[in-house]
């Protein structure tokens, strides 16, 4: 009897042991989390057949002396960098998520813009524009 309780001590800590070291299945990053640090714009796109969706040919390329990057901060404070022709342009803003699935950015001149978060992972980020008669894109990437 003795021996019995022995075993089933000695299997119930080992139980215990292997249940302490499985690992939980990892949370999903959330957009907030993903939106931090520098994006590069690589691609624009425009809604030229007006089906609301991204096609492969309406991507255009950003040309390579025209740089800009967006820049989202952990304290919700943001810079867009453009360089065109040579000449660089910063413009500081206030970020935010609405309904989970947008980002409202403040310019400080008073201006602001919704852009729809159509895609996002560790490396791209893809915000739709649905304000103008015809949807656009803009793919950034990390």
């Amino acid at each position: 009897m003795k021996h019995f309780f022995r075993i089933i001590i000695v299997c119930s800590i080992i139980g215990v042991c292997f249940l302490a070291s499985c690992r939980y299945p990892a949370q999903p990053t959330p957009p907030y989390t993903r939106m931090q640090g520098k994006w590069l714009l690589v691609q624009t796109a425009t809604d030229d057949n007006n089906n609301g969706v991204l096609d492969r040919s309406e991507l255009i390329n950003v040309p390579p002396n025209d740089i800009t990057y967006l820049s989202f901060n952990k304290d919700l404070t943001g810079t867009e960098n453009v360089t065109y022709n040579d000449t660089t342009t910063n413009y500081s803003f206030t970020w935010s998520l609405t309904n989970g699935d947008s980002i409202l950015v403040r310019i400080e001149e008073g201006d602001s813009i919704v852009s729809h978060i159509d895609d996002i992972n560790n490396t791209d980020l893809t915000l739709k524009d649905n304000t103008t008669p015809v949807a656009s894109w803009e793919l950034y990437r990390k």
